[in-house]
């Protein structure tokens, strides 16, 4: 499970903190919707989740480990291996189709294509 205890996140020391102390678990299985205005934080939220910005204040907690803190390589490892992330922003390669963005994090995590069951001959 996917959790954050008291999370704060602020771009510069000393700038408006976001999320005011969040804590919350993303139930395995549930959908959640983040909504609101332009430039509230969602996008940083997510970005949070998936360990490519440390938190100002608090934790994020994977299966409870305590994982935002730990040093850039476990957190790559963490985010290939468990998480997954498709970028929506200019990360994301427009020449490409949405499935191989959407895959790719399985690649990163070892696992390895295979051909599609049905079709011809089966």
């Amino acid at each position: 499970m996917l959790g954050v205890r008291d999370l704060s996140f602020a771009y510069r020391r000393g700038g408006e903190e976001l999320f005011g102390g969040l804590s919350h678990d993303f139930r395995e299985g549930a959908m959640t919707a983040v909504t609101g205005p332009s430039g509230r934080g969602k996008s940083t939220l997510l970005y949070v989740l998936g360990l490519m910005l440390t938190p100002s204040a608090g934790e994020v907690v994977l299966d409870g480990v305590a994982v935002s803190r730990q040093p850039d390589h476990q957190r790559s490892r963490v985010r290939a291996e468990a998480i997954g992330f498709v970028f929506q922003d200019a990360a994301l390669d427009a020449s490409r189709k949405v499935l191989d963005s959407v895959v790719e994090p399985a690649l990163y995590a070892g696992w390895r294509p295979r051909a599609p069951s049905g079709g011809r001959g089966s």
